[in-house]
C-alpha cells in the first residue's frame, strides 16, 4: 500500500512539476480588459417554423403567435402567416403581452374567425415600458382568408405575444438615460426593447421621445424638439455607433451637442456598445461626452419596511435624518432618493408624485 501510494504521489509530482513548466515567466506583460467594460453573453435567437403546408386555422393562429419569439429580419417569419394585404401594415413594435408557459391556444374556429383568450403577467407598450399586469383576461380575434389554398391571417392585432420563458431572451432591458434638472447627473429611464434592435429602439427614445411620466419635472434632456433621428438603423462598427441626426443640430451650442453625445453615449454602453459618433448627413461633427457624477449610493440598500424607511444594514434599519419620516408619512409605492440623500421623490398607489 506504501509502494502505491509512493507512486501516486509521484506521478502527481511529475504532473504538478509539468503544469508550472508551462506557465510564463517572462515576455512582455499583456493588459486586461478595462474594470469598466460592458461584457455582453453570446446572442441567443429564436427562428419559429413558418406556416405549414395545410395547416388549419387554429394551426395558422397559433403558429403566428408562437413566432413572436422571432424576431429577426422585423419578424419576418411571423409576417408569412399574414395574408400579403396586411404583411406590411402589421406593427410587431406596437407592444408585448407576456403569457404564462402554454396559454396560447387557439379556440376553434367559427365563421373563419379565431379567437385566443390570454391571461397576461405583464406587458411592454410601444415605447419599451414594462407593466405588471392586475389580473383579467384579454381577447385576440383572427380573421382568416384562403391564400392560393392556404389559410393565412387577413385581419390581426398589432404587437406580440410572447411566452414569460423566452420574453427575457427576445427582450433585454436596457437604460435610456437623462439628466437630473441641475444637469449633473445621469438618470436611468429602464426600457425593454427586443436585442435584434436594441441601439435604433435606445437612440429613438432617447432622441426623438420623451422620459416616462413618473421622471417628469425630476430629469432633463440636451435633445431639443427640433433635433429627431434620422435614420431607422444605427450602423455600428468596433463598438463605435454612428447616429446620425438632423441638421438643426449644427445651430446649438457646443455644450448642448457635448450632452447630447453624453446621453447617447451612456444610453447605449447598457446594450454593448462603447462609443457613439454623432454625424449630419453621413459626416461626423464634434462631440465630447461631459463629465458627470455618479448616483451611486454608499451603504446598505434602501428599504420601506414596517419599522420605517432608510439604509439596511443586516437586521438594523438606519434612517436618513431629516427625510425618512416625511417618506413613511407620504405612504409611498415607489421611492428616488436624491444623490445627496436631502431630496426625494415619492410615487403614491393612484399614480401622483411628490418631491
Amino acid at each position: 500500500m506504501r509502494r502505491l501510494i509512493g507512486t501516486v504521489l509521484a506521478i502527481l509530482g511529475i504532473l504538478v512539476l509539468s503544469a508550472c513548466a508551462g506557465l510564463p515567466v517572462s515576455g512582455p506583460v499583456t493588459a486586461g480588459r478595462p474594470v469598466d467594460e460592458v461584457r455582453t453573453g453570446p446572442e441567443v435567437r429564436f427562428f419559429p417554423d413558418g406556416p405549414q403546408p395545410g395547416a388549419t386555422q387554429e394551426e395558422i393562429v397559433e403558429g403566428f403567435l408562437l413566432a413572436g419569439s422571432g424576431s429577426s429580419a422585423d419578424w419576418a417569419t411571423a409576417r408569412s402567416f399574414l395574408a400579403p394585404a396586411i404583411q406590411s401594415s402589421w406593427d410587431p413594435s406596437a407592444g408585448v403581452a407576456v403569457v404564462p408557459t402554454g396559454e396560447i391556444v387557439a379556440q376553434p374556429a367559427v365563421d373563419d374567425t379565431v379567437k385566443v383568450i390570454l391571461a397576461p403577467v405583464a406587458s411592454v407598450d410601444a415605447t419599451g415600458r414594462y407593466e405588471p399586469a392586475l389580473g383579467g383576461t384579454a381577447t385576440l380575434a383572427f380573421e382568416l382568408i384562403q391564400v392560393a389554398g392556404q389559410w393565412r391571417i387577413s385581419k390581426a392585432p398589432d404587437g406580440i405575444v410572447l411566452d414569460e420563458s423566452v420574453f427575457g431572451t427576445v427582450f433585454h432591458r436596457y437604460s435610456v438615460m437623462y439628466f437630473d434638472t441641475s444637469w449633473t447627473y445621469l438618470v436611468p429611464d429602464e426600457r425593454w426593447f427586443p436585442t435584434t434592435s436594441a441601439a435604433v429602439r435606445i437612440t429613438t427614445a432617447l432622441v426623438d421621445e420623451q422620459p416616462s411620466d413618473w421622471l417628469a419635472g425630476v430629469v432633463t434632456t440636451a435633445f431639443t424638439d427640433d433635433v429627431t433621428s434620422v435614420y431607422s438603423s444605427v450602423p455600428q462598427s468596433a463598438g463605435t455607433a454612428q447616429v446620425e441626426l438632423s441638421p438643426e443640430v449644427l445651430a446649438l451650442q457646443q455644450l448642448t451637442v457635448d450632452r447630447m453625445a453624453t446621453q447617447l453615449e451612456a444610453s447605449l454602453a447598457t446594450a454593448g456598445i462603447t462609443e457613439v459618433q454623432l454625424t449630419v448627413d453621413g459626416v461626423p461633427i464634434a462631440a465630447t461626452p461631459v463629465q458627470t457624477r455618479s448616483t451611486a449610493v454608499t451603504g446598505g440598500p434602501l428599504v420601506l419596511t414596517d419599522e420605517g424607511f432608510g439604509f439596511l444594514s443586516g437586521s438594523e434599519l438606519t434612517p436618513i435624518g431629516g427625510l425618512s419620516s416625511a417618506v413613511v408619512r407620504s405612504n409611498p409605492v415607489a421611492v428616488q432618493v436624491g444623490p445627496n440623500q436631502e431630496s426625494a421623490a415619492v410615487r403614491s398607489a393612484d399614480g401622483s408624485v411628490a418631491r
